[in-house]
């Protein structure tokens, strides 16, 4: 690697030092989301001076920590969007969101633009819940039934869960045992 090439490197800034300039977004967005998008910028700048044949076309490339930030902020705010948008709910199914903990100022913004009419959560918010929780990836589903289903079918086809004979109840109209049964699992019940 060209000598100039090393200089142009060592200028990029820490992500620590980048995270310590966006006190005020820090707040509003998930740690990873944050990270990953810093991590985005700096790997392009770094990459944009790798490709450089000559020094003249590294210095096009904005290494200022201003610049960056900026950048950064640009592709915070695009990785917290959801593409969520109406829809005409069709199927004569009353869809349960379940949103649960209160959302921030960013989130609750987006959802007063689309909450006029039907929308599709559920197709969108996959990728940034995985980006939340560092899985590989996510599902949102509408309803309790469905995330007993999917999660005993992921984890739990062909072995056993073991349930409590008090917690064996109707969920939502289904009954437990049938949603164990059509997952794959064996129910154990005890007590």
């Amino acid at each position: 690697m060209s000598n100039f090439k090393n200089i142009y490197l060592r200028k990029l800034p820490s992500i620590g030092k980048i995270i310590e300039q966006l006190l005020e977004i820090k707040d509003s967005y998930p740690h990873t989301i944050v990270v990953k998008a810093i991590r985005q910028v700096i790997d392009d700048r770094k990459n944009s001076i790798l490709k450089a044949q000559n020094e003249d076309q590294i210095k096009d490339i904005d290494l200022s920590i201003d610049g960056i930030i900026a950048e950064v902020k640009v592709r915070i705010k695009e990785m917290g969007m959801v593409d969520i948008r109406y829809a005409i709910n069709a199927t004569g199914d009353v869809l349960n969101s379940d949103l649960g903990s209160p959302l921030n100022e960013h989130a609750q913004k987006a959802l007063i633009n689309i909450s006029k009419g039907y929308s599709t959560p559920s197709y969108d918010l996959c990728q940034l819940l995985a980006e939340i929780t560092g899985a590989e990836s996510g599902i949102i589903v509408n309803n309790n039934t469905a995330g007993i289903l999917l999660t005993l079918n992921t984890i739990c086809d062909g072995k056993e869960v073991i349930i409590s004979r008090g917690e064996i109840e109707e969920t939502k109209g289904s009954r437990l045992t049938d949603i164990i049964e059509k997952s794959g699992a064996k129910l154990i019940s005890v007590g």
